[in-house]
């Protein structure tokens, strides 16, 4: 188990989804807890701090931001943690927050260079 939780960054980094998982992260590893069993899985894909986790509109689906210099954002399943798109080449500091639109087609991420700047992404085809 991984005990503790990283939380610098004090918004979008809990999710408690509608099955019962809590999902949150903890350094460099995304934590899913199953509160009904008391089990954990983890997402190891990110090489830096996660700092926000965005839920799909669907629910299983989970986008993760890091805080990296080269700031990547994974879309991933949380039922069996396979990356379904990776999106990079925009951001050139940490992911500071992201939004799926409401029909989930969408994802709008801003980063926290001074500039902030803005992406709105088409994941399934890791475009912007």
């Amino acid at each position: 188990h991984i005990h503790g939780y990283g939380g610098k960054v004090s918004r979008g980094t809990l999710v408690l989804t509608e099955g019962k998982m809590l999902i949150y992260p903890a350094a460099s590893v995304v934590v899913l807890l199953d509160t009904q069993h008391n089990r954990q899985s983890f997402f190891l894909g990110h090489t830096d701090l996660v700092n926000v986790i965005e839920p799909h509109p669907e629910g299983t689906i989970i986008a993760s931001g890091d805080a990296g210099s080269k700031a990547q954002i994974l879309v991933w399943d949380s039922s069996n943690l396979s990356v379904i798109s990776t999106l990079v080449g925009v951001h050139r500091e940490g992911i500071a927050d992201m939004k799926f639109s409401r029909d989930g087609n969408m994802l709008v991420s801003v980063d926290m260079a001074d500039d902030h700047v803005i992406c709105i992404w088409d994941w399934r085809k890791a475009r912007k």
